[in-house]
């Protein structure tokens, strides 16, 4: 589906922004325009991203007609149709995918319910993702804690063979035999 502009958007439940995490390859340009780019803060405001918010998909036929920030830099930028599709995880929003035209009434309602679809297979894909690398690192944390328990193994093993060894030194000192017969068998032992 040809769009002019597109971006994914992430949202953590505490803040007041979108932060602006992919932007399509053919988006940049036009991205920059507007001053949107990978990692910026895009502020949440009584608009269509607050409604996009409650999990609801947010199509504005004319963008110069909304009163609100993103779509006034969008219209500045020379779109005028605009979706923003939720991402959900379990009833939660995570984050939206946003979509734009420079022509006004751009989108049919068969183009809303496709980036609708399309929204819940990125944010499936999202939660597959991070799934995957929790699990990653969990696995790392498995294998860290597996190698200090094998370490801490290996150092209670020595302990107890440098003590055997001081006690066998001890003992042919008090009793008076000869320290070289227990080197000799401390050799055998390592």
């Amino acid at each position: 589906m040809p769009i002019e502009f597109g971006c994914v958007c992430l949202h953590e439940a505490q803040d007041d922004y979108l932060l602006a995490r992919t932007i399509g390859a053919r988006s940049i340009p036009a991205a920059t325009s507007i001053g949107i780019a990978e990692h910026t803060h895009i502020p949440i405001d009584d608009n269509g991203i607050s409604k996009c918010l409650r999990g609801q998909l947010v199509y504005e036929p004319d963008v110069r007609e909304v009163p609100f920030a993103l779509p006034q830099r969008l219209a500045a930028a020379g779109f005028r149709s605009l979706v923003i599709a939720p991402l959900l995880m379990e009833s939660d929003v995570f984050g939206m995918l946003i979509a734009a035209r420079r022509k006004a009434d751009a989108f049919t309602s068969g183009d809303c319910e496709f980036l609708r679809q399309v929204s819940e297979h990125v944010a499936l894909a999202t939660h597959q993702a991070q799934l995957n690398s929790a699990l990653q690192r969990a696995y790392d944390d498995l294998r860290q804690s597996q190698q200090a328990a094998l370490q801490q193994e290996r150092l209670r093993a020595l302990g107890q063979m440098a003590s055997g060894i001081a006690h066998d030194i001890n003992n042919a000192i008090l009793t008076g035999r000869p320290v070289h017969r227990i080197v000799a068998r401390t050799r055998n032992r390592i």
